[in-house]
């Protein structure tokens, strides 16, 4: 399943700074893609603003740890939205992250790992609920 996550604030270095905090996990390591943006006219080139995540079935757990982790120590606030296949989306609106207290975290990740593992691939590829 290929999820998408989007930063609704921020930056591209974000997006970066993201990327490199998941690519830590190793269950994560090579699924974790910043898709090159078609450049807009009259740019030099493009900016990246979003992550794709090649995300197997029993590996929702592993990335929403993983994003809530980069949230409590490399961020203040943070806006950003995760995307299913099924175009269902998952948006995130927190300010004084670091402050928030560890059964919030848990919370947060459990709520992002159950919205990543609603919707799974069948062996032929098409993807259930």
């Amino acid at each position: 399943m290929l999820i998408s996550i989007s930063l609704l604030d921020g930056s591209s270095d974000d997006l970066v700074s993201l990327r490199l905090w998941l690519i830590r996990e190793d269950a994560l390591r090579g699924r974790v893609m910043l898709p090159p943006a078609p450049p807009l006219a009259g740019t030099l080139g493009a900016v990246t603003d979003v992550l794709q995540i090649s995300l197997p079935v029993g590996m929702a757990a592993t990335l929403a740890r993983a994003w809530t982790s980069w949230l409590r120590y490399g961020r203040r606030s943070a806006h950003l939205k995760a995307t299913r296949p099924d175009g269902a989306s998952f948006e995130l609106y927190a300010e004084r992250v670091k402050d928030m207290r560890p059964d919030d975290l848990r919370e947060l990740s459990s709520r992002l790992s159950n919205f990543l593992e609603a919707v799974r691939e069948t062996e032929d590829g098409d993807e259930i609920e």
